[in-house]
């Protein structure tokens, strides 16, 4: 059975994976889906929301309207999105590799059956995470 300290650094450990695949969706532009952990607690009503929304299209117009009135460009960002997303699934390989039982020896013995386990998960999430890799378009310069 795993130990407290193990479980709480693999709830750590997939909270970061769970992040790090929703802000791959957004830089992507796709819709962060259902995350596995949520942050926040929503608490705001959804009229809120609109007036909220609307008063942050407000302060974009004034900063467009200004840069319009100064002829400010904006810049082409400097990197794509599907370099920024497979850097983030490289890191996100490198945090599942870390589950495997080589890497929670520091937070106590590990039973076989539990170190099994882990090596298990740890290869299919970084399987599931190479096939993540493979689905996205190659880079362009």
């Amino acid at each position: 059975m795993l130990s407290d300290p193990h479980r709480q650094h693999l709830v750590v450990a997939f909270r970061h994976l769970d992040e790090t695949l929703s802000e791959v969706l957004r830089q992507l532009g796709a819709q962060p889906g259902r995350p596995l952990f949520t942050r926040l607690r929503d608490d705001v009503d959804p009229a809120a929301r609109v007036r909220v929304a609307n008063a942050i299209d407000g302060v974009r117009e004034d900063m467009r309207a200004f840069m319009a009135r100064y002829d400010l460009q904006t810049t082409m960002p400097a990197l794509g999105a599907t370099h920024v997303a497979r850097s983030r699934l490289d890191l996100a390989m490198v945090c599942a590799s870390e589950l495997g039982p080589g890497h929670l020896r520091g937070y106590g013995a590990l039973t076989e059956a539990d170190a099994d386990e882990l090596e298990v998960l740890a290869t299919t999430l970084r399987d599931d995470i190479g096939a993540l890799i493979n689905l996205l378009p190659e880079q362009r310069s």
